[in-house]
């Protein structure tokens, strides 16, 4: 497990986002109990990311500590995407699924709160995922966790994205649609599966399983053959 390096959050198009900017993300964080400083910076010398960003709002990225991880957090505000990702590079395995687990929870408290058009969460890797192709409602990739925003609901529909083949599917508190494809990240999707997405979502879009980077991909491999 220690060759996999990254979990990743991405977040496109919240409106709410784009007209207060990160302060009222911050401010939800606080109250969950997380504490941040600053990105690259001495871990246990905290800051307060109001009056960081107040003061430099150009500085986007802090690092985040929460239940005992440390998790990079930055924003794009013009665009209204947030982007949280984590290192798994521990050699424990268990750690690192507690460590990926935590901020999919995490996750998933936030996206109700200021509706994401759509979001993903999955191990790191090449993406053309573009913000065009958000704001043209495409469907291109699955990922291990995806967050359909109401544009997404309204083009494919609620059924549809809760029909889809995978390990959970619900409706957050906003509306968003939340599709987890297996029980644990670190258990990918086998072929069978793969060939079920394809062939369900055909009928709307030409989709494919994102595929992590090269060297998690020999992960995801090796856990698909044994």
């Amino acid at each position: 497990m220690n060759a996999v390096s990254m979990v990743q959050s991405i977040n496109y198009a919240s409106e709410r986002l784009r007209q207060e900017g990160p302060i009222p993300v911050y401010q939800y964080l606080i109250e969950l109990g997380a504490k941040f400083s600053e990105f690259g910076g001495p871990p246990d010398e905290y800051i307060d990311p109001v009056k960081a960003y107040e003061e430099n709002p150009e500085d986007g990225m802090v690092e985040l500590h929460f239940a005992g991880f440390k998790y990079g957090l930055s924003f794009c505000i013009e665009l209204g995407q947030m982007y949280i990702f984590g290192a798994i590079d521990d050699d424990e395995e268990s750690k690192n699924r507690l460590c990926a687990g935590t901020l999919l929870d995490l996750i998933e408290k936030i996206i109700p709160r200021f509706s994401f058009a759509f979001g993903y969460f999955d191990m790191e890797g090449y993406d053309d995922f573009t913000d065009e192709a958000v704001s043209a409602t495409q469907l291109k990739k699955i990922y291990w966790a995806n967050f359909f925003g109401e544009p997404y609901v309204k083009k494919y529909g609620k059924e549809f994205l809760l029909g889809a083949p995978g390990y959970k599917k619900a409706e957050l508190a906003d509306g968003t649609i939340e599709y987890i494809l297996t029980e644990d990240l670190f258990t990918p999707p086998d072929l069978s599966l793969e060939r079920k997405i394809q062939e369900y979502f055909a009928p709307k879009a030409k989709v494919e399983r994102f595929i992590p980077g090269p060297i998690v991909r020999l992960v995801i491999d090796k856990n698909r053959k044994s």
